[in-house]
């Protein structure tokens, strides 16, 4: 999903880098909210509020919350960056 969005906008995706986050050390160290998280320029795309921690997200969408955010939303937010 995440690379059909980034090609949708014309952003090369083979520079798309999947991180495997083990630990809470390792999401304190990354400033990481939650799986699945999307980053793009440094930066999460959809940033929470909460303290890092090793979790799941859940992102709010036209039909409800969902494990994944709408495609849509996901292109808003790599077309802000």
């Amino acid at each position: 999903m995440f690379r059909e969005a980034l090609t949708a906008e014309g952003i090369a995706a083979d520079r798309l880098t999947i991180r495997v986050v083990a630990s809470e050390d390792d999401a304190t160290a990354l400033a990481f909210h939650g799986s699945p998280t999307f980053t793009a320029g440094g930066g999460d795309l959809f940033p929470a509020p909460s303290t890092p921690a090793l979790s799941c997200l859940v992102y709010l969408t036209s039909h409800g919350l969902s494990g994944l955010p709408a495609p849509a939303a996901l292109r808003a937010a790599l077309a802000a960056t």
